[in-house]
């Protein structure tokens, strides 16, 4: 990995690492789903980060409850911003829930979620993790490293954890308690609640940098609105409940791109609100694209999807590099409240510079500092190349 790459990767993580501090209804379980890939190279546990150890060796009684658990690539390695699809089994019916631990310990629960309210599974029964009918995603972002995905399946309905000890994070919860506490408090909780009625699985996978996995990210279409709230249209009313979450998406026509080309970026949010969308270069230069000198009006309405810069734009988003990975940025806010305060001079610059990443970090540590039903934000990425 030459060394512009690198500090580009290590910029991305930093701003979607940002992103995610700040991605309803209930849906019945597809009729069929793909059964279990054959058996490949397995992603070794022994390379868990100490703070993921706690949950991994959490392990169930002897009972007649059995729980499987897949995801959909064989090998178990995933790329910066793919989406992870995993599939849960039980031999009885059950209530399960899916727990993801990352690198750094921080617990989400992914099922039961926003989406898949009804964490009951019958006999033999296939559940996928998200629904491929919700339209959200399971989207791995980084950084690099094992991610331990915990099953358990309990023959009583009693939850596993309390109202309190989790928060929104958009389609998920997260869990306030880092990994070993909650390994802590949650084999009490069974052992007092459940007895030797619950099973367990765990799944590792592999997450790594596009330079590392040997290919380019995939398209990134749609992004996930991490801190924002995250969902479909069709599951809440356009324009949205404002004490309700709302989505933002992002999306580039393409995954990869040469030096000098041309970009355009969609944006579409479900509530009206103002965006701003911010270009994190490969340089690690930060840039506001929108609004710009030809988009000064940075007003979204609900469901409407809006192209950055506009067709009758006299001038293009152009990558001047180095090659690398760019991230873009978008927050939308729906209280009219300013995220570049900085002042744009427009008659100097058609998009506005604002800095480097880290002052930018910063800045929106600040703006996203609290989870806020009047404001969505999302990232997504695109790599860069030499023609």
């Amino acid at each position: 990995m030459n060394a512009s790459l690198t500090f580009s990767v290590y910029a991305l993580c930093a701003a979607l690492a940002l992103a995610s501090s700040a991605a309803q209804a209930d849906l019945s379980p597809p009729a069929s789903a793909p059964p279990p890939p054959a058996a490949t190279e397995q992603v070794d546990g022994k390379d868990l980060t100490p703070v993921q150890r706690p949950l991994a060796d959490l392990a169930a009684p002897q009972s007649g409850l059995k729980v499987t658990a897949w995801v959909d690539h064989p090998d178990k390695t995933y790329v910066f911003g793919e989406h992870v699809m995993l599939n849960v089994k039980t031999d009885q019916d059950a209530y399960v829930t899916v727990l993801d631990v990352g690198t750094s310990g921080k617990v989400h629960i992914i099922f039961p979620n926003r989406y898949q309210r009804d964490n009951r599974v019958a006999a033999g029964q296939v559940v996928q993790i998200p629904d491929p009918r919700a339209n959200f995603a399971f989207q791995v972002q980084g950084p690099a490293g094992p991610e331990l995905i915990k099953v358990i399946a309990t023959q009583g309905q009693q939850s596993l954890f309390a109202d309190d000890d989790a928060e929104p994070t958009g389609p998920y919860k997260a869990l306030k308690a880092p990994s070993p506490a909650v390994a802590k408090d949650l084999a009490v909780t069974l052992r007092e609640r459940h007895g030797n009625r619950w099973a367990e699985y765990e799944e590792v996978i592999r997450v790594v940098p596009p330079a590392l996995a040997g290919q380019t990210p995939p398209p990134a279409s749609p992004a996930v609105a991490t801190g924002g709230g995250f969902g479909p249209s069709g599951v809440q009313p356009a324009g949205g409940s404002q004490t309700e979450p709302f989505d933002l998406h992002l999306r580039t026509e393409k995954r990869v791109y040469p030096l000098g080309a041309k970009v355009r970026v969609l944006a579409t949010a479900e509530r009206d609100c103002r965006l701003t969308l911010l270009d994190v270069g490969t340089s690690g230069k930060v840039y506001v694209l929108f609004p710009n000198r030809y988009q000064q009006d940075n007003r979204l309405r609900a469901g409407e999807t809006v192209t950055i810069p506009g067709d009758a734009a006299p001038v293009d988003y152009q990558l001047s590099g180095p090659a690398g990975v760019e991230a873009l940025i978008g927050i939308c806010r729906s209280d009219g409240q300013p995220v570049y305060t900085g002042g744009y001079n427009f008659q100097q610059h058609v998009y506005q510079p604002w800095g480097d990443a880290k002052t930018i970090a910063k800045d929106l540590a600040i703006v996203l500092r609290e989870p806020s039903p009047t404001l969505a934000h999302t990232a997504t990425t695109f790599v860069v190349v030499e023609p």
